[in-house]
């Protein structure tokens, strides 16, 4: 078994389990794609959250970065994974429904 496959789909499920799309954002009909990096570390503390690139909306930005800071130590890492940190990098897309 990948241990790390696992825990990178695992991160994913929680990320879009959790996300929320902001009141502001919605009303005002924003849309758009948070790059956001972030470490993670092995007890599943989160640090060094970082917007790379905006999604233009200040609001979205925000966002991304309350979600992936609500997530720390909700995700510590099995035994099986060897790092005592992990670089991610990952997009955050908010789309409003057709």
């Amino acid at each position: 078994m990948n241990y790390e496959a696992n825990y990178r789909k695992q991160l994913n499920h929680l990320i879009k389990s959790k996300k929320r799309y902001p009141k502001k954002a919605r009303r005002s009909g924003q849309e758009g794609r948070v790059q956001i990096a972030f470490v993670v570390h092995r007890d599943g503390r989160i640090s060094d959250i970082a917007i790379k690139n905006s999604s233009g909306s200040r609001s979205l930005d925000k966002a991304a970065q309350r979600l992936i800071k609500k997530l720390s130590g909700q995700l510590p890492f099995p035994k099986e994974i060897s790092h005592s940190q992990w670089s991610f990098e990952l997009a955050i897309v908010y789309r409003l429904a057709p």
